[in-house]
């Protein structure tokens, strides 16, 4: 306790916040939890709730400090047995919806709760686990120490960021007096929804000109910029439109109730067309003999001499793999959809890499062999 207590001294940078805990056990669990959390050290407050209308104004009036927030399950556990008849249940889901923030289910009845199957952000852990209410202290402290409680809360880093860099792309990137006018001018004349399109332009610019700045390095050593260097996780990326869009470039799926994977390599172009229902995939086989720790960095640069496979790194949100370029095959959208469940997603970059790879497999050619022996020999006697 002293050793973590020591460690939150010497980080006073770090921002204030408060957690809100909601549970119906006022004396057995939040006090507890309340005091427990408050012998670590950490800045931040812990406020705790035992009713959903003290919950609701809890939150209100510190929205804008909101870091995490602890929930049970239900408001009486002795007449209420289904969750989802529980305001509790209500005040989760509300403020899933509205805050960017862990949420922590810490609860006794876990064994039929199935909402939030997907979602990492929705934490749920068992009251009866051997830990107690350190198992959720200890992930709290995590996430604040690495910074992540910071990134995604309102008027956090990632806010803040947005804020100053699309202020600067909004006054940066229309040098010329008449180029406004002039793009969305051509937007009304192709005919296109002028509201949904010009939207839809100048959102991507500012993007864009953000992931431009966040992919150089800030620092400047000898007058030169360094690339930034990415996570390898973020060579993975869920899309948030396969509803709309259940197949893309670049997807990963893996067989129902099974370990196949495969990878969508047909363009772009294709996917998109409502004329084309036959995709070209390959599979993704497991590469744990090939993908040596001491190499890692040259198997994820793709520096290594193998011309029809491209690797791809274990990470947290995929274990990846080995793509074979050589195993193309051709299967139906409607075949897909129907046996396999999407994964993960590559992003642009990589798919665009890998696409182009397969381009160059493709594209060999070969001659019949020559005999060894009769080229020494005209090598040895010119």
């Amino acid at each position: 306790m002293t050793d973590q207590h020591s460690q939150y001294q010497k980080k006073q940078k770090m921002a204030k916040g408060v957690i809100i805990h909601l549970d119906n056990d006022k004396e057995k669990i939040l006090e507890p939890s309340k005091h427990f959390f408050d012998q670590l050290g950490c800045p931040l407050d812990y406020i705790c709730c035992n009713t959903v209308e003290d919950f609701n104004k809890k939150i209100s009036e510190n929205a804008p400090l909101l870091k995490a927030v602890i929930f049970d399950l239900l408001e009486k556990d002795e007449e209420i047995k289904d969750y989802k008849k529980s305001p509790f249940n209500d005040a989760i889901i509300e403020t899933f919806k509205s805050f960017n923030v862990p949420v922590f289910i810490y609860s006794g009845y876990l064994t039929d709760f199935v909402d939030f199957k997907y979602n990492g952000t929705v934490i749920k852990i068992d009251k009866g686990n051997e830990l107690g209410f350190k198992a959720v202290s200890d992930k709290i402290i995590l996430f604040h120490d690495s910074g992540f409680l910071d990134i995604f809360c309102r008027n956090g880093l990632l806010e803040q960021l947005l804020h100053k860099e699309l202020h600067e792309a909004f006054t940066t990137q229309f040098p010329k007096d008449n180029d406004i006018e002039n793009i969305i001018q051509a937007i009304k004349i192709s005919g296109q929804d002028l509201s949904t399109r010009t939207q839809e332009v100048f959102s991507r610019i500012a993007l864009r000109s953000l992931m431009a700045h966040l992919m150089i390095d800030k620092t400047i050593q000898d007058e030169q910029f360094d690339e930034a260097k990415i996570s390898a996780v973020e060579l993975y990326v869920r899309r948030l439109n396969t509803d709309k869009t259940p197949v893309w470039t670049g997807d990963i799926f893996k067989i129902k109730g099974g370990k196949e994977k495969l990878l969508i390599l047909t363009p772009r172009c294709d996917v998109a067309s409502k004329g084309k229902e036959s995709l070209l995939v390959c599979k993704i086989s497991e590469s744990t003999g090939d993908f040596k720790k001491a190499d890692a960095m040259k198997y994820i640069r793709d520096n290594i001499a193998q011309k029809k496979f491209r690797y791809l790194p274990y990470t947290p949100l995929f274990e990846g793999g080995k793509v074979d370029l050589s195993e193309q095959q051709i299967i139906t959208k409607v075949l897909l959809i129907e046996q396999y469940d999407y994964l993960i997603s590559l992003t642009d970059d990589l798919t665009n890499e890998i696409l182009a790879k397969l381009c160059a497999y493709l594209l060999r050619t070969s001659i019949p062999d020559v005999d060894e022996k009769e080229l020494q020999a005209f090598l040895n006697n010119p």
